[in-house]
């Protein structure tokens, strides 16, 4: 192999490494706003890139208390992102019986345009317009209820757990070994190919395709 065709390799090699840093990106953080929910044990730990107290998504769980009596009105949960969802906006619905028991609303309502989840429980949420109905999430028995959904970032789908208890106590759906009146849970089961990792792949490819062609001009 000359010494033009090893530098050719080599200088592909190395502008793809600014290029490979520029489609990066970070980790994909949740941050509870209201701290009447709170975060479950094993999660992934502090998310720096946010500047507050966050968790990436591998997973991370959020839980609220069984309220002491069950006319107390229930906090709204509030889960900002620091990262915009590629989903439109929309709503799903928990239902006990005979009507909506809670709303699980989402779209790019945090600051900056990032991604924000609401889990309104035992109440109507403030608006709705412009949002999507996505239908039933899941219906209530006596023990309560789980639905998942999937929301689209740019680098992955983020899958959302949403819990909502009945009559039977106790409600326990991530197995936390407590009584929860309701509980949400945020995973990336199905990251996107690595954007880092394209330009490396191509200069790869570009240099695959030149030992080729400079190969075939040799047999000629």
């Amino acid at each position: 192999m000359n010494a033009a065709l090893i530098r050719a390799g080599v200088t592909a090699f190395w502008l793809a490494i600014p290029l490979s840093s520029a489609f990066a990106f970070d980790p994909i953080c949740v941050t509870s706003q209201n701290t009447a929910w709170a975060l479950a044990p094993n999660n992934g730990g502090p998310c720096g890139s946010t500047g507050v107290v966050a968790d990436p998504l591998v997973p991370a769980r959020f839980s609220l208390a069984e309220p002491a009596t069950e006319m107390a009105l229930k906090p709204i949960g509030d889960f900002t992102f620091n990262v915009p969802f590629t989903t439109p906006r929309g709503y799903y619905t928990i239902r006990d019986e005979d009507s909506v028991s809670d709303y699980i609303v989402f779209g790019n309502t945090a600051a900056g345009g990032n991604g924000e989840v609401f889990f309104y429980s035992g109440m109507t949420p403030r608006n709705l317009v412009g949002y999507a109905n996505d239908g039933v999430l899941c219906t209530e028995g006596t023990s309560g209820c789980v639905g998942s959904f999937t929301i689209g970032t740019a680098s992955a789908s983020i899958s959302v757990l949403a819990a909502s208890d009945g009559e039977t106590h106790p409600f326990d759906p991530f197995g936390l070994g407590a009584d929860y009146s309701d509980a949400i849970s945020f995973s990336d089961p199905a990251p996107t190919p690595e954007p880092a990792q394209l330009p490396v792949a191509l200069a790869m490819l570009a240099f695959a395709v030149y030992i080729r062609q400079f190969a075939a001009k040799g047999k000629a």
